[in-house]
């Protein structure tokens, strides 16, 4: 039986395995000659995720409360998520107790493992079973054969479905006992909605705050360098000093003026530059925020959607290498490409180069660097038809942009074969005034892979000068300011931040950065694509100042141990215990800390009366007055004291006022005198009440309305 994560992945096990296939009670059934009798099922992504709260202690059930915190299972406990996903268990679970040998075919990464062990695990006798493991970089026809005929045992990788689950019972650990923590203490200032943390995601925040701050906080300053400058060659020799104010500019250039420059060294330098490093996921992310300004959520559903087309390798990928026979492959297959693309010209770099294979970079990563496959899209490429992705909340993918990111990659792996670009690089040093002034210029002898990509070269004269040489060089100076940080692009967190940091995994990153902007509303995007933090998000960074649960470096560290847990050489247990113990600290921190907050809460904190009466509902509680101010305005209802009681009255019934003597009756009697009440119509006479469920009911007197 082989397990698929996807239904576009059946179609393309059954054209690899070839044989007669067939439908099967949810299920697809073919004949093959080696494996014999063989189902494939799908998974369909994620059946089986943690179960919420409630689900572990009565206490942790209703209102939230800080007397609850924190929240650690003893051991945590897995459901299936919905009906859908309980009829695909169930079909899942038939197909595994009448084979006699498993295939997982999900994913080849840590999510495709914890999709299958997570459904695994829930079935008797299902990991007592012989399984294999296949681990295909593409999905096409040969791919798919060499994969089943190569199956890997299921134990090479199941560190990675180890390491899956800890990042999963941690996410839980830190984003629901931080995330109520952090709510609770800032709607008792008087902030409104939910303040959601996550062990990624708020340190990610922060970084992106931290560089508002840096902007927001810049001060511009002038400074003055020196120069000299050849006027016969028409360059300059420049220094990295800067010189604070004018004054002492206009000295410095007096002196030089009175000197003369002497030539302290020349060297010159052949370079050969091969062509950039084959693209990662975060590569093609942040290559195609700066060109489409699509955003990193969407690329990876673009990239996706061209994999299953056949067209393109495993997109999860984090390497920048692929293996050797990788690329003879491409190598011979470059011409078909070449084709497809409209990029013709002579493959001159034939053999594998250090620049583009390491077959230990691969094995680590688990995957090879994201290539064109050796199928020909040929005039498929032109006439490609818009897709779906895939998934229960599938988007529709438009050719054109299916067209752009095969086009990038395939030209990215296309210079591998390109001549490389050769400049001659002289360095020339001289003196002047007791102070040192270079000048460095490039001659593009050859321009190689940039010539084919219509890319500028560097051209620049290049004096004809000699070591101990005397100078005629004119001193001048240039003015300039300095320049405030640059504000972080999608583009520029995807590519460098992620990178810098070490934080998430190749298939997280996008999703970090969605959640960050389109789900929380911590930061905006503005027009450039630049990141804008809101004023939630500010407020959420300033409370948590300082604390471990913003720190990229501890989150880099977390990740560093993930990745042992991952290769067999970290321990499950340490890292959540550790998670464990630094949230205690957390919460024993935050229990007196009173962080200086810059934003002004945009609604008071609810204030309650004095008591009225006992709760009717819970018997525990005490009915009062509650009133505070929204962005709405003001409110007031009359509700129970006890946080886990949810019973409520309103203070305005239509148009009247109900007085503490009404609610008094009502929480005593379950019933009122007449009341005179006003509505839209006029004024009536009726009795309140309250039924079964504590709602309440009217009882109106014969007369009706008046």
């Amino acid at each position: 039986m082989v397990i698929a994560e996807k239904h576009e992945q059946v179609a393309k096990y059954v054209a690899g395995l070839g044989g007669s296939a067939k439908k099967f009670n949810g299920a697809t059934q073919l004949e093959h000659g080696d494996l014999g009798t063989t189902t494939i099922v799908e998974a369909s992504g994620h059946l089986v995720g943690l179960v919420e709260p409630e689900k572990y202690d009565d206490k942790w059930a209703g209102s939230w409360r800080l007397d609850t915190l924190p929240m650690v299972p003893k051991e945590f406990k897995f459901a299936l998520t919905g009906k859908m996903e309980k009829k695909r268990f169930d079909i899942i679970q038939r197909e595994v107790k009448c084979a006699d040998q498993i295939v997982i075919a999900t994913d080849p990464d840590r999510e495709g493992e914890n999709i299958a062990y997570s459904i695994l695990e829930r079935i008797p006798g299902a990991m007592k079973k012989p399984i294999k493991r296949l681990w295909l970089n593409d999905l096409t026809q040969k791919g798919v054969a060499k994969g089943f005929a190569n199956l890997r045992d299921a134990r090479d990788t199941y560190n990675y479905f180890t390491e899956a689950r800890t990042r999963q019972e941690a996410d839980w650990l830190v984003g629901l006992n931080m995330t109520r923590l952090v709510t609770l203490k800032l709607q008792k200032r008087g902030f409104e909605g939910v303040f959601s943390v996550g062990r990624v995601q708020t340190p990610v925040l922060q970084l992106i705050v931290d560089n508002d701050n840096a902007i927001r906080d810049f001060k511009t300053q002038k400074y003055w360098k020196l120069v000299l400058h050849d006027s016969r060659n028409n360059v300059d020799y420049t220094t990295d000093k800067k010189i604070s104010t004018k004054a002492a500019a206009q000295t410095a250039l007096a002196a030089a003026r009175q000197q003369t420059a002497v030539v302290q060294s020349v060297s010159t330098e052949d370079k050969s530059t091969t062509a950039p490093k084959l693209y990662s996921l975060t590569d093609v992310q942040g290559e195609a925020a700066s060109q489409f300004g699509w955003s990193s959520t969407y690329t990876a559903d673009v990239l996706e959607t061209t994999h299953l087309t056949e067209w393109l390798t495993y997109p999860r990928t984090d390497a920048n290498y692929i293996t050797t026979n990788e690329f003879k492959g491409l190598a011979s297959f470059a011409p078909t490409i070449q084709s497809a693309i409209d990029l013709p010209f002579d493959l001159v770099n034939l053999q594998p180069r250090a620049a583009f294979i390491n077959e230990k970079a691969v094995q680590k990563a688990g995957h090879s660097a994201l290539t064109p496959t050796l199928v020909d899209p040929g005039l498929d490429l032109v006439n490609i038809q818009d897709a779906k992705t895939p998934g229960a909340h599938s988007k529709v993918i438009p050719a054109e942009d299916r067209r752009k990111i095969y086009r990038m990659i395939a030209r990215r792996a296309l210079m591998m074969f390109a001549p490389d670009m050769k400049t001659r690089v002289t360095s020339i040093e001289v003196e002047c005034d007791g102070q040192r002034y270079s000048l460095k210029a490039v001659k593009t002898t050859d321009a190689g892979f940039k010539s084919i990509l219509k890319e500028t070269v560097r051209n620049e004269q290049t004096p004809d000068v000699q070591e101990g040489q005397q100078l005629t060089l004119e001193p001048k100076l240039i003015e300039g300011t300095t320049k405030p940080p640059k504000r972080f692009t999608e583009a520029q967190v995807i590519k460098s931040i992620f990178t810098k940091y070490n934080l998430g995994t190749p298939a997280t990153k996008s999703e970090i950065l969605h959640t960050i902007v389109e789900v929380r509303r911590y930061v905006n995007k503005n027009t450039k694509g630049q990141l804008i933090p809101t004023e939630r998000g500010i407020t959420l960074t300033e409370f948590l100042r300082g604390s471990v649960f913003v720190s990229a470096k501890l989150t880099s560290a977390w990740e560093d141990y993930l990745a042992k847990i991952g290769d067999g050489s970290g321990k499950p247990q340490v890292f959540l215990d550790n998670v464990v113990k630094l949230i205690s600290g957390g919460l024993s921190h935050y229990s007196t800390a009173i962080p200086e907050l810059s934003a002004t809460p945009k609604y008071t904190a609810p204030v309650r009366s004095d008591a009225i009466a006992d709760c009717p509902k819970c018997k525990n509680g005490q009915i009062s007055l509650v009133s505070g101010e929204k962005n709405s305005g003001k409110y007031s209802f009359y509700g129970c004291d006890n946080e886990k009681c949810n019973f409520t009255l309103p203070h305005k019934f239509g148009a009247s006022v109900l007085e503490a003597d009404t609610i008094r009756q009502l929480c005593v009697n379950k019933i009122t005198d007449v009341l005179r009440l006003n509505g839209r119509k006029g004024s009536y006479q009726a009795r309140l009440k309250l039924n079964s469920k504590y709602k309440l009911d009217m009882d109106f007197v014969k007369e009706g309305r008046k």
